[in-house]
């Protein structure tokens, strides 16, 4: 998957550091918002702050 914004880039960046490559598919649902899922089906958010750090959004539904 390609970046369209910086924050995406980011976002990607964080997702290949921390995960196994292919292991989640990702779909950007804004600017610097993206939900992931593992094989197994589970889904998480992730934010992009303001101040560049990407963290998985706790109590909302992906």
């Amino acid at each position: 998957m390609k970046a369209k914004t910086i924050e995406q880039f980011k976002i990607l960046r964080w997702i290949e550091y921390n995960f196994v490559p292919g292991s989640v598919k990702i779909s950007f649902t804004g600017r610097s918002e993206a939900v992931i899922e593992d094989q197994e089906g589970g889904k998480a958010v992730l934010k992009l702050t303001e101040g560049g750090e990407v963290y998985l959004s706790e109590g909302e539904e992906a």
